[in-house]
């Protein structure tokens, strides 16, 4: 059976193809079945028949596809073949009651028609599969240039970051920027999966590259990203988005739209405070407008941004893991912000699948602030 998305996602030509081998290769059934003689055949001639037909068979296909100038060749030998089977030369190899005849022969060009039909239409289909993986390889790649590892450290912070697409490209953003007096760190999950979230968040990337060029507060930059998602993305397409600003005093700033707390772990006690703030995503309404909250943070604070790829996890009984469950992960395993932390709370996550397919892009940055 063919898939409905295929049928609607092949080009007609293709289909047209398809259809005619299928027409071709079964119109002449029940010709056959009323045209077969009612003779008893030996079983070793029969054998012997449908190995060589199928051997010709085999060879017609290699020529076609490794030299068709030269596939001409190759009929000489299926005539032989045909006056061998029709004249009952070869001794206890003949079939009782063969000859060639004009419904045999038309059966035989239609069945021929129908795997012609079949090949055109593999090879179109095979071209086009080739093209798309070809197209989704580079997409994958471009991905990986975009959204790579974080792992940065200075005597003031730590900054560590991975971003795991579900598919070839992924919709999830993590990135920083340093500026004087500090840095930003932000990450963004853009609704969707595949290419067409990619190109969003591509497109994010960009705009908070470019507006922080000129200094800019984070709301700004807020207000700023959204007014551009608001005009350049089609209905239906949005980015929640989080952001931190760690200055060089002990003063931080944050935003959200739209995007679930940021959960900060205080070095003197452990405790774990959720950083949340109301707002839509970014790219729902052109007149929302974003505030930047103030907070203190001290030597040695753990900071973590983490898209819902994470929290949105499913065992084979339909629980999730939730805020809450990611959240104890992170307060029992997060001592601090270097790469294999966050490696090892992004497989402790992933262990409450109990094996499942990763169904969303999983992504999470990590910051240790240090003396100011």
């Amino acid at each position: 059976m063919v898939d409905a998305r295929f049928s609607t996602g092949a080009p007609r030509a293709s289909l047209w193809k398809l259809y005619g081998a299928v027409f071709f290769t079964f119109a002449p059934m029940m010709i056959l079945s009323v045209t077969v003689p009612a003779h008893r055949h030996p079983p070793a001639a029969l054998a012997f028949w449908t190995v060589v037909s199928g051997g010709v068979a085999v060879v017609w296909a290699a020529a076609f596809m490794h030299n068709p100038k030269r596939a001409w060749l190759v009929f000489p030998l299926q005539v032989a073949v045909v006056l061998l089977f029709a004249t009952r030369l070869l001794p206890g190899m003949s079939v009782a009651g063969a000859g060639v005849s004009f419904v045999g022969l038309g059966s035989v060009a239609l069945i021929v028609a129908g795997y012609v039909f079949f090949i055109l239409f593999i090879m179109q289909e095979g071209a086009r599969t080739l093209r798309l993986q070809t197209e989704m390889r580079l997409a994958g790649k471009i991905h990986q240039s975009l959204v790579p590892p974080i792992d940065y450290l200075d005597h003031r912070i730590r900054i560590s970051g991975i971003s795991d697409a579900c598919s070839e490209m992924g919709g999830d953003l993590i990135d920083w920027q340093a500026h004087p007096g500090g840095c930003d760190v932000y990450l963004a999950d853009v609704s969707g999966h595949g290419v067409r979230a990619g190109v969003v968040m591509a497109m994010i990337k960009s705009a908070v590259h470019m507006r922080l060029r000129s200094p800019c507060g984070l709301a700004e930059l807020a207000n700023d990203v959204n007014q551009v998602l608001c005009k350049l993305c089609e209905p239906g397409m949005f980015a929640t988005f989080a952001a931190i600003r760690f200055e060089e005093t002990e003063r931080t700033q944050y935003v959200l739209a739209g995007h679930h707390p940021i959960l900060q772990i205080h070095a003197s006690t452990g405790a774990v405070t959720e950083l949340a703030d109301a707002g839509l995503p970014l790219g729902v309404v052109a007149a929302e407008t974003y505030r930047a909250v103030t907070i203190v943070r001290r030597p040695g604070d753990r900071f973590f941004i983490f898209t819902d790829g994470l929290t949105e996890v499913f065992d084979r009984r339909g629980e999730q893991l939730g805020l809450e469950g990611f959240q104890k992960i992170i307060q029992t395993n997060a001592f601090g912000a270097d790469p294999a932390t966050i490696n090892a709370i992004v497989e402790l996550a992933r262990r409450h699948a109990d094996g499942g397919p990763q169904t969303d892009d999983q992504s999470i940055l990590a910051v240790t602030v240090g003396e100011c």
